[in-house]
């Protein structure tokens, strides 16, 4: 009996903390990048951007992400711009990249970035890249 209400104690403890500690990243940002790699042959870019989203006192206006040193070289993509502070719109991109096939080759680099603006100031026109 004592090591049945033991298990049972144990286990909903066990889900309380699975709870508690994967909420946080249930309710992560969603201005976001990722770069998936595939068999050592080729890789999955993906940036997103929500302009209404204010993290750190800002606005992500607009995502972009860069692959260096595979097949075809340097490869660039943006996400469309946010509209306003108030735009709820997902903007995102993304590519496949191909990783080179030489193995003395220098090593397949991913970087990402956001233009953001501060909560509060006037939200510009354009962007220049």
């Amino acid at each position: 009996m004592k090591s049945t209400i033991l298990k049972i104690t144990g286990s909903i403890i066990m889900l309380l903390c699975i709870f508690f500690f994967t909420t946080p990243a249930l309710a992560s940002s969603p201005n976001f990048a990722t770069s998936t790699e595939h068999v050592q042959l080729y890789f999955n870019g993906y940036v997103q951007i929500q302009s209404s989203y204010i993290e750190n006192g800002a606005h992500a206006y607009q995502g972009w992400f860069v692959y260096r040193n595979g097949l075809t070289g340097e490869q660039w993509r943006y996400t469309s711009v946010g509209q306003s502070p108030h735009d709820s719109t997902i903007r995102s991109n993304s590519m496949t990249y191909l990783d080179h096939p030489n193995p003395a080759h220098p090593p397949v680099t991913f970087n990402y970035n956001f233009t953001w603006i501060p909560h509060g100031t006037a939200w510009p026109l354009s962007v220049d890249h």
